[in-house]
Formats: structure tokens, sequence, C-alpha cells
């Protein structure tokens, strides 16, 4: 994608100067303000050497962060175009309208951002019960051979990374568009179970409900696992203080030439009203009806 957006002159121009600008901005607040400086010299006193080192290196990296988060935020029309921009000379419809990009506090947009943000995290929290319960039958089968933590940092560790890769491909409106897509593999693996054990499959309702608005991210992840968790990756690095000012614009046009490869249009005919909600796509005259919601835990007919 980036070498799409370096082809031709005109964009190469816009993108780099879009980055290095971002770039030079960050940089230049994060030396303007550095009152992370006096955070650190509170500790040097106390460290030497290596540690030393990384607290002045965790400093500097939450400083550019944070100072990163708020450039983008400003400056995120320009990101758009790009990424309309990299659709279009890829061959893919733009998930975007066309808009004539410029410096601005978008509070739609921010608000849409702490609802994703409070969303995952809801949604992985209501996975931490089932991996605190896992880990307590391993400590029973095996013991302190797990150590003191057992299993409990490698199953939130695997748990948030599996929706890490779900929200990235949720950068694309293409994942948004499944109408009657099944629940998530943990959610049939869980109505297996709660079909067997009452008070688990009164879980499992309570859990596909909350679930229910990002089944068809879901379903998208695990008809193209690989590719997906690739993505994830390289959104992973592109997180990095100053690589994201260049990276940020391709993740949602690559997620999308991903989702177009298994037949995922970029949207519905009648797109259910929580995964509109999702995207924050949903006009406020508009109530399209959502599909039936699957029930967890209930026994399947005959």
């Amino acid at each position: 994608m980036v070498r799409v957006l370096l082809t031709d002159p005109g964009t190469r121009r816009h993108y780099l100067t879009v980055g290095f600008t971002q770039a030079a901005v960050i940089i230049a607040l994060v030396v303007m303000f550095p009152e992370w400086k006096d955070d650190v010299a509170r500790e040097v006193g106390k460290l030497t050497g290596v540690e030393l080192w990384l607290v002045y290196s965790a400093a500097i990296l939450s400083s550019l962060q944070l100072v990163q988060w708020i450039v983008i935020a400003l400056s995120r029309d320009h990101h758009t175009e790009l990424s309309r921009e990299a659709s279009v000379r890829t061959g893919l419809e733009p998930e975007d309208e066309p808009l004539e990009p410029r410096v601005r506090l978008n509070i739609p947009w921010l608000v849409k951002k702490l609802k994703q943000h409070w969303r995952a995290m809801w949604l992985f929290a209501w996975g931490m019960p089932v991996l605190w319960g896992a880990n307590r039958l391993g400590r029973l089968a095996y013991g302190n051979v797990l150590g003191e933590t057992g299993l409990m940092p490698i199953l939130a560790s695997l748990w948030g990374a599996w929706w890490f890769v779900v929200f990235t491909a949720g950068k694309s409106a293409r994942a948004w568009t499944q109408e009657n897509a099944r629940a998530p593999w943990f959610l049939r693996a869980w109505d297996w179970l709660g079909s067997r054990v009452a008070p688990l499959g009164s879980y499992g309702r309570r859990w596909a409900r909350v679930t229910h608005p990002v089944y068809s991210p879901a379903a998208c992840v695990e008809q193209r696992p690989w590719g997906l968790m690739g993505l994830a990756l390289a959104r992973a690095l592109s997180a990095l203080p100053l690589v994201r000012c260049f990276l940020r614009p391709t993740i949602p046009v690559a997620a999308a030439h991903l989702l177009a490869a298994e037949g995922h249009p970029v949207r519905s005919a009648n797109p259910p009203a929580s995964a509109l909600a999702a995207v924050g796509s949903l006009p406020p005259d508009a109530t399209p009806a959502s599909p039936p919601l699957p029930v967890a835990g209930a026994r399947p007919p005959g």
C-alpha cells in the first residue's frame, strides 16, 4: 500500500508531506514541553545503568505516543484522503466520501473512538471470568508446574490478541456487512457447554447479547484468519511513535482488500443497526432492523 501511495508524483508529495509534517510536529511538541524530564529527574538518583536507560526510554516513548495521538486526531482528514486515494489506485471502491482535508477537532469522530475503546474493553472483560476458570482448572490439574501465575498471562494475552485482530478487520466497512453472521467460535463452544450446564447457558446468553454487535467482523476473521493476523501485526508495529504517521492510512485499505477477496461488499443492502453504529455511519433518523439475536446456551432444534 505504501508503494501505491509513492507511485504517483502528486500522491507521493501529499503522502510524504503529511507524514513528515506530522512527525516533525510531534517531535517539536515533545521537545517544547519536556515535563516528562521532571518525572525522570526524580528517579535518576535511584537508578543506574540499564534501569536508568529504561526509565528514560519509557518516558520518551510515552510522551511521543500521547502527542502522536493528539496530532493525528487533529489531522486525520489527511489520512482519510490518502486511504481513499490508495483505494482508487488499487481498483477498490472507496469507503469514504471525498472531502477537503483540514486540521480540526472532529468531535463526532472523537466520541466514536471513545465508544469503540469502551466496547473493546467491555468485550475483553466478559471473557475474563472464563479465563479465570480455565486457569483454576489448570492449577488444580497441574499444581505449581505452571508457576505462581499459572496460565492466566498467556490466556489473557491470546484473548486480547484475538480481539485486536477482530478490530483490525473492523477498520474496513466491509467487515460490518454480514447480516446473518454466526456467533464467534468461543460462543459456539460455550453454547455446547451451556446446553449441558444450565448456569453456563445463562452466562452464555448474556455474553452473546454483549458480543452480538461484532459478530460480523469476528466472522471475517474466522474466514480469513492468517491474512488478518498478519495485518494486525503490521497494525501493532504501526503504533510505534512516528511510524504511525506513515502507515495509518494503509491499514483500512489493506483490510478492505483482504475482505474483498472473500466477497464482502463495501456496504450491505440492509446492514444491522448495531453494525452501522459500530462504524459510526448510522444516520440519526435511520433505524434498520437488527437480525435475530442468536441465543447461546440453547439446544439446537430437534
